[in-house]
């Protein structure tokens, strides 16, 4: 006799909801700059229990790179361009015409 199987329950499970961290972190946010206050600190007092906001005001507090400064992403850009050229060479007949012609480097043009 082969064993029955197992249902999927059809109910949702009862617990934190997943959005409750993202309104405590925003929440917090919103306070600190109301207050002038941290709002990790704020985070600690009114969600003593909640361990992933925490994490969330941390991520958010870095800065993104950009590639229109140096030292972030400029040097990646400029060779992934030409790399993505230089693979459609196979496919264009513009592509492999690229190659050929004058490459300026945009440090040159400021």
């Amino acid at each position: 006799m082969t064993p029955r199987p197992n249902p999927i329950s059809l109910r949702p499970a009862l617990g934190q909801p997943k959005h409750k961290p993202l309104f405590h972190a925003c929440f917090a946010s919103v306070m600190a700059v109301a207050t002038g206050r941290d709002p990790e600190e704020l985070l600690a007092r009114m969600y003593p229990d909640d361990r992933i906001a925490p994490l969330m005001l941390a991520r958010a507090s870095l800065s993104p790179g950009g590639s229109a400064t140096s030292g972030n992403a400029t040097e990646l850009t400029q060779n992934a361009v030409a790399d993505f050229v230089g693979s459609l060479i196979p496919l264009s007949a513009a592509a492999a015409l690229v190659p050929k012609g004058y490459s300026l480097r945009s440090t040159t043009l400021a």
